[in-house]
């Protein structure tokens, strides 16, 4: 399992780094705060526009949403768009670009450090009480 939410962080990552790196940063400006029912209480998910490099106007509905609101209604934001295809653009934050490679990493690190002292102290323990289970097993 950790070596597989690992490789989901691999994929994240490399998918996350190339939108960076070909990325266009253009100047947007918050423009609606769209309120959505989560499990915890309500989450606002930003609406921004910025105009591309061809001139045209997009409006964008990010995916991200928090609670508290980050942004208000006439905020100005930095945005990050694909300039082949100027639909796929977020916010320039922490966590609009790389949540997911961060969580996915986090959690699969979790994992795999968990999983490595449960199998650590199995062996200590084993090794301790192996002279012991033998003498048992011999006396049966």
């Amino acid at each position: 399992m950790a070596i597989g939410m690992l490789l989901v962080c691999l994929l994240t990552y490399r998918h996350t780094s190339r939108f960076v790196e070909d990325a266009l940063p253009a100047d947007g400006t918050i423009v609606e705060l769209i309120e959505r029912e989560g499990e915890d209480g309500p989450y606002f998910y930003p609406v921004f526009t910025f105009t591309d490099d061809a001139g045209a106007t997009q409006k964008i509905y990010s995916s991200h949403g928090s609670f508290p609101p980050r942004h208000k209604v006439g905020d100005s934001v930095t945005v990050l768009y694909d300039p082949a295809d100027p639909e796929d653009a977020k916010i320039n934050s922490f966590m609009s670009i790389w949540f997911w490679p961060f969580l996915t990493g986090i959690i699969g690190s979790v994992i795999l450090v968990g999983s490595s002292i449960v199998l650590i102290i199995a062996r200590l323990i084993d090794r301790r009480f192996a002279g012991r289970r033998d003498e048992a097993l011999a006396t049966i």
